[in-house]
């Protein structure tokens, strides 16, 4: 039996995967000496995986269309995910900042409030964690609600998030880092950002 010394689900997966044990189309837990705790810790993390991986696609679409413009749809494709989902991936990461993800709930519960303002979504994301509610008991909630609009989710940015990509644009080429995990950016660009986000988004 191969014992693992890795202490966190992290370094399990990497131990697995430096072994072989870990390929894009199987795990293999046979001869493996696992405790329970480290199954349990393993199981959980395999879990977060689908949401990690769009949350984290979003957000890296975000930053190469802010940095490399139409250059980064290039780079996309070699995700091997069709256009569509990273099209949703992107679109998400957008309208629901990681301020206001919740690390309790699923991606797709915040894709249910996309569409909405940030106030919004901050309430109904906050319901859906106190109440425990699975994305179909989200989404009946949302649809049954009034204020709510259970239109389609937006194919077109609305002109905050086009402010918002000129600003992060501006950040990405004129911003430099200080040294002691700031980033500093002219006052222009700073006024920029405050009058496009404003306080409390």
């Amino acid at each position: 039996m191969t014992k693992l010394a890795a202490r966190t689900p992290i370094g399990l997966l990497v131990a697995l995967e430096k072994q072989g044990k870990l390929t894009a189309t199987r795990l293999d837990l046979s001869g493996v000496d696992l405790t329970f705790d480290q199954y349990e810790a393993l199981g959980r993390m395999l879990g977060t995986l689908r949401d990690m991986s769009a949350w984290a696609l979003g957000d890296w679409l975000i930053f190469g269309e802010g940095t490399y413009g139409d250059k980064y749809a290039q780079a996309a494709e070699a995700t091997g995910r069709s256009k569509g989902t990273l099209a949703d991936y992107l679109r998400v990461a957008m309208f629901v900042s990681p301020a206001r993800r919740r690390e309790e709930l699923s991606w797709s519960h915040h894709r249910q409030v996309a569409k909405l303002s940030p106030k919004e979504q901050r309430a109904w994301l906050a319901k859906a964690v106190a109440q425990r509610w699975s994305v179909e008991e989200f989404s009946g909630m949302l649809k049954a609600d009034p204020a709510t609009d259970s239109g389609t989710y937006r194919d077109s940015a609305p002109p905050l998030v086009d402010d918002l990509r000129s600003v992060v644009k501006l950040l990405l080429k004129h911003g430099s880092p200080d040294g002691n995990g700031y980033v500093l950016v002219p006052v222009d660009v700073w006024a920029r950002l405050q009058s496009v986000g404003g306080e409390g988004q």
